[in-house]
């Protein structure tokens, strides 16, 4: 099943719960005021945004989700809304596993998500009763494999996709070069 922003702002109480437990607001209908530009071979609309200031857009014709972070990284994090709310879901710290890739090691981001997990239990002894009630709520299933399908996406997705800044500057990949020590 495919979501979309209009079914997302139409469950009572999705929005707050997406915020809370994902980090994810969806915006209001008045536009984010974004100080870059896309350039490839769609149009993006911004849909959401995080508390470290990053920006979802969502492509016009594919439904990719592109994200845009604040300090000069971008990519298509998937190919559409609902397999970028499964991801959310399953991965909550889906931006560390970009950060510990290891310039972009599927590997080194499973191996990441073991001790993320842990890290996760702990913080949030709750999260797995949410994760339920977020993929029912959403009518979702769980992904089988959302750490390859992200890292899919934002190594083959986005590569007729350019983000500019204001300058002209064009952002960085979302994989970074560290990795978690064993």
């Amino acid at each position: 099943m495919s979501i979309t922003i209009i079914q997302l702002n139409s469950i009572i109480g999705l929005r707050e719960e997406l915020a809370e437990h994902l980090d994810f607001h969806l915006l209001d209908d008045s536009a984010e005021d974004i100080m870059f530009r896309v350039k490839g071979p769609e149009s993006f609309a911004p849909i959401a945004n995080d508390g470290d200031g990053g920006v979802f857009l969502i492509g016009h014709g594919s439904g990719a989700i592109l994200y845009v972070t604040s300090e000069g990284r971008a990519g298509v994090v998937a190919k559409s809304l609902s397999e970028f709310l499964q991801l959310l879901i399953a991965h909550p710290y889906w931006q560390d596993l970009l950060k510990f890739s290891g310039g972009g090691n599927v590997r080194e981001m499973i191996r990441a998500a073991q001790q993320l997990e842990k890290d996760l239990m702990d913080e949030i002894p709750g999260i797995e009763r949410t994760r339920v009630a977020l993929y029912r709520r959403l009518k979702l299933q769980p992904a089988k494999d959302p750490i390859s399908t992200l890292h899919h996406a934002v190594s083959n997705m986005g590569a007729l996709i350019s983000v500019l800044a204001p300058d002209d500057w064009e952002s960085e990949s979302l994989f970074n070069t560290f990795t978690l020590n064993a």
